[in-house]
């Protein structure tokens, strides 16, 4: 959370655990400004290593608003593409 906080162009990031399961929720300038990140440091090494810590689904997305937890997780969960 640290490293996405901090990131260029990073609008903000938080996490929360819901039924059980932990979720993460980062807003970004651009979409280049995200990739960027994805691709380098410490997020690229967590998802070097995520088959070994956990399973689960990841979603990206634009929007032209910032989506309250409630609309997050019910994309999440009728959207995300499992890893």
């Amino acid at each position: 959370m640290v490293q996405a906080k901090s990131a260029v162009g990073n609008i903000s990031a938080d996490a929360r655990t819901i039924g059980g399961i932990h979720h993460t929720v980062s807003l970004w300038q651009s979409r280049e400004h995200m990739l960027t990140y994805l691709r380098q440091g410490a997020h690229l090494q967590a998802m070097k290593n995520f088959k070994r810590v956990g399973t689960g689904k990841v979603l990206g997305y634009e929007a032209d608003s910032v989506p309250d937890w409630g609309e997050v997780h019910e994309l999440w969960k009728s959207k995300g593409r499992e890893v």
